[in-house]
């Protein structure tokens, strides 16, 4: 592996969900995933993911990540 082009990252999960937490005024256009309900799952799978001892799995509140119409 050469250093100066190549890294290796640690695997920290096997699985890594990101859940979009914008919100936008009530008239934009692309909607909001805010608005749409992105505090309720993210309480629930949070929840779940802990309930059931998943570790393997990351959770992390994201920015938009582009799929306004079927958000969040």
């Amino acid at each position: 592996m050469n250093s100066e082009t190549e890294f290796e990252l640690p695997q920290l999960y096997r699985h890594h969900v990101f859940v979009c937490h914008v919100q936008r005024p009530p008239t934009h256009p692309h909607g909001s995933c805010g608005a749409a309900g992105a505090q309720v799952l993210w309480d629930r799978m949070s929840k779940a993911i802990e309930a059931q001892g998943l570790t393997d799995i990351g959770f992390t509140a994201a920015g938009c990540l582009g799929f306004c119409n079927v958000g969040p």
